[in-house]
């Protein structure tokens, strides 16, 4: 299996609206594709897609201490729904990081607004 580069921005509303799983910060090498693909046991209807950071702030409007590095690579599987699997491998649902990756962003725009310097307490931590 080959894993499938993210072209157009809106695929990733598609795999928040999906709950698509989601590795943050792993490079999508081949040798680590082909080991997600034989540990979950995908089969061709399944597909891997990868994007960066770059993408992900553009499209979700993630600005300064909320924005991912630009090179920073994702990982994404939908239309897999084996929670145990999911926990064993950490993986997250990317929906439920982009939610409070949204949540931290209103955060940080108000506080800027503000004039104050937001602490790590007022911060979302993300489920796992």
């Amino acid at each position: 299996m080959k894993a499938q580069a993210i072209k157009d921005a809106s695929q990733l509303d598609e795999l928040v609206y999906l709950s698509a799983w989601c590795w943050e910060g792993i490079l999508p090498t081949q040798e680590m594709i082909d080991e997600i693909e034989k540990d979950l046991k995908l089969d061709e209807h399944n597909v891997i897609y990868t994007c960066n950071g770059d993408m992900i702030n553009r499209h979700f409007g993630l600005t300064g201490d909320n924005a991912y590095p630009g090179d920073y690579p994702f990982i994404f599987v939908y239309d897999y729904y084996d929670v145990e699997n999911r926990i064993l491998f950490g993986a997250k649902w990317f929906d439920v990081i982009m939610e409070n990756n949204i949540i931290n962003q209103v955060l940080l725009e108000e506080s800027e607004k503000e004039g104050s310097d937001t602490s790590e307490d007022d911060y979302v931590e993300e489920e796992i």
